[in-house]
């Protein structure tokens, strides 16, 4: 299977190069050229191994996040390595492994490769005072001088977008890849002049190193030496092969409830595929934030796993249900703080992969160019069910997306199955490809994209969404814990609320709900009922927020928070302190990893000594 881009490059991807590379070439995400079908005899296949050999898997996401992340650098086997050597048939160069966080990402990355291998660096990228204190903790107390923590003065969206853009930067790729090219760089004096103030002092070359207690020199001296040729890469969402993989725990979730289910019922494994055997989905609440984790379920459903609606659960930072409820996916309001900082985001990368799947399954939309005419269409901006404070928009800021964008076709899974000899549908770079870059560009430019009438039906027809506000999180964890004796963290808490507040608006009903029967159109009924289960992703250890959790379910309950978290305010921190400028991160990168480049680049030596000595 080849991998390509959802702003369609014709390019083709291996997955080799599709781990290695994280973007594709114009910028777009990589996905699978087709998404196969899994058969029901498989899928009993499938049951078997899985329910013998894992009955004792955790679903906490940031303990699958780790796991996944090791399984590309293992000490038995070093995979990333393995795939460079693959690709090039040399021995492998180094790989800077970028991570934009808002806060389990990256401590989940830093756990899975620190100290495996002087070729592989981590750069994670987390906004300040936009995580919890232990998460933060978490990633700027390690002290491997192969990992980089860099606190961005912004939001999460923008160390996403400056991973992007770093990811794209051909120019940038070329001088890490050849350290010894003597040759000038366009345009990187910007990076000496990305003065970004700090604490009401402006910082050198944007960045200040912040070390709360001493470190040793070989915090420093343990970064890389100048010749050695580097390849950037990125762990985040933003890799579809972490999407891929995510999909598999949907996979063993699914099915090992469905067994339970029919074990209870007495339906033997072998008439699970049939018609007259039952079919009990699993719906299933998944705390989105990037988008990432609910589509990778998205992903496993298509292939034909048993899973019933997803329920996208989200904090005040509703923009993804203000996108299904008024038809216009805007981040213009930008960010908001919760108890539930994992989820504050207002530009949800992997949403991208959403649209491209509803484009891809209409294979004959009219390929029409975008015109100055269409650009000026205006938009009537419907009312829709926020948590923010209800504000008019400004009148020269009206969306003017035309009306031909996204209107893919509206089928779901159950009843248009992507087979294997559909590659074509996926694979084509044709008309529906300038339909989909037209609305990504919009929005990246301006904030704002309407999406056409197709799409919002595939999208309300795939998922049910949900906001939750801070008082309803805190009322969710105490209710979690009364009924249950269970301690969540807030952002679980907010995928119960929202299972909550679903359930709520169907009188008589206490519990579950189906993705119903078919239609004439071959939808399936959002309408949920008590017929089938519900699955609720447990995202983190309430010990990572315990300033929320502790004041709801009692400050005695500190003595259940593991003694590792515990010990790490007493240890020493290593960060640096970037604006949230690609010009900054672009710096801080030429200045790690191209040493022998400081002077073409701008950068003079004495500047370079003491940004040293600050950092000692």
């Amino acid at each position: 299977m080849k991998f390509i881009s959802s702003r369609g490059s014709k390019k083709q991807y291996s997955f080799v190069e599709a781990a290695l590379a994280g973007l594709a070439d114009d910028g777009g995400l990589l996905m699978p050229e087709y998404i196969p079908t899994v058969n029901a005899e498989l899928q009993n296949n499938w049951r078997r191994v899985i329910l013998r050999l894992f009955p004792n898997i955790s679903l906490s996401f940031p303990e699958l996040c780790a796991e996944v992340l090791a399984l590309f650098v293992d000490q038995k086997g070093d995979l990333l390595a393995f795939l460079q050597r693959k690709q090039t048939q040399t021995p492998p160069s180094g790989l800077i492994v970028l991570a934009a966080t808002s806060g389990d990402t990256g401590s989940a990355a830093i756990a899975a490769l620190k100290s495996r291998s002087p070729l592989i660096h981590v750069v994670v990228l987390f906004p300040k005072g936009r995580t919890s204190e232990i998460q933060r903790l978490q990633m700027v107390t390690v002290q491997d001088p192969n990992i980089h923590c860099l606190q961005v003065n912004g939001t999460f969206d923008d160390c996403q977008r400056m991973v992007k853009i770093i990811l794209s930067d051909k120019e940038l790729q070329e001088l890490l890849a050849d350290s010894n090219r003597k040759r000038a760089v366009r345009d990187m004096s910007v990076c000496r002049n990305a003065i970004t103030p700090v604490n009401g002092q402006p910082s050198r070359d944007g960045i200040r190193d912040s070390t709360q207690t001493t470190t040793s020199a070989s915090a420093v001296d343990g970064f890389p030496e100048c010749r050695i040729a580097w390849k950037l890469s990125v762990v985040n969402s933003i890799n579809c092969v972490r999407i891929l993989i995510q999909a598999a725990y949907w996979w063993y979730s699914a099915l090992k409830m469905q067994h339970e289910y029919n074990s209870k019922t007495g339906t033997a494994p072998e008439m699970y595929g049939t018609k007259t055997a039952s079919r009990r989905r699993c719906n299933i609440v998944v705390p989105t934030g990037n988008f990432g984790n609910i589509f990778s379920a998205f992903l496993a459903k298509q292939m034909g796993a048993p899973i019933g609606k997803l329920l996208l659960a989200t904090n005040t930072n509703d923009v993804l249900c203000q996108a299904q409820d008024t038809g216009v996916y805007d981040k213009r309001r930008g960010v908001r703080a919760t108890c539930s900082p994992s989820m504050d985001i207002a530009a949800a990368s992997n949403f991208e992969r959403l649209i491209f799947c509803s484009c891809g399954t209409q294979g004959n939309m009219p390929q029409i160019e975008l015109t100055d005419e269409q650009r000026t269409q205006d938009l009537t901006q419907k009312q829709g069910r926020s948590l923010w404070e209800k504000s008019s928009l400004p009148a020269e800021s009206q969306n003017k997306v035309p009306e031909h964008c996204l209107m893919g076709d509206a089928n779901t899974p159950e009843d248009k199955r992507f087979e294997s000899t559909s590659e074509e549908r996926f694979r084509s770079s044709g008309p529906w490809s300038s339909t989909l870059r037209a609305v990504t560009e919009r929005f990246d430019q301006d904030g704002y994209a309407r999406l056409g009438d197709k799409f919002l039906s595939f999208y309300r027809n795939n998922f049910l969404t949900e906001a939750v506000d801070d008082a309803e999180t805190t009322k969710a964890i105490e209710k979690m814990y009364r009924l249950y004796g269970e301690i969540v963290d807030p952002h679980t808490a907010v995928g119960y609320a929202a299972y909550l507040k679903q359930v709520s608006k169907l009188p008589g009903e206490s519990q579950g709900f189906s993705s119903g029967s078919n239609n004439e159109g071959g939808q399936k009924d959002a309408t949920p009922t008590s017929s089938d289960p519900w699955l609720l992703a447990a995202t983190a250890h309430f010990g990572k927020f315990p300033e929320t959790v502790l004041a709801v379910v009692g400050r005695d309950k500190v003595n259940l928070i593991p003694l590792e978290l515990k010990k790490l305010k007493d240890m020493p921190q290593r960060f640096a302190e970037i604006g949230p400028s690609t010009d900054s991160l672009k710096s801080f990168i030429v200045e790690k990893f191209t040493s022998s480049n400081k002077q073409m680049l701008g950068i003079d030596s004495a500047t370079m000594d003491g940004r040293r000595n600050e950092i000692k």
